[in-house]
């Protein structure tokens, strides 16, 4: 299942939105946010309120 890091909701401030990093493939800040970008047929796309520091130095929510 992966490491899950919990991050700030970039539309909603009292928003939680969990990620899983294990299959992403780019974590980059924007003027919209940090966009954490995944691979498969077509990439995916989220974007958090959260900076990219604060998600790679974040305490995992659940390791697997």
């Amino acid at each position: 299942m992966g490491d899950w890091v919990k991050c700030k909701s970039a539309t909603d401030a009292a928003a939680v939105v969990y990620v899983n990093l294990d299959q992403a493939i780019a974590i980059a800040a924007t003027s919209a946010g940090t966009e954490i970008t995944y691979a498969g047929e077509q990439d995916c796309v989220v974007v958090v309120a959260s900076t990219p520091d604060d998600i790679l130095n974040g305490e995992d929510v659940r390791v697997a």
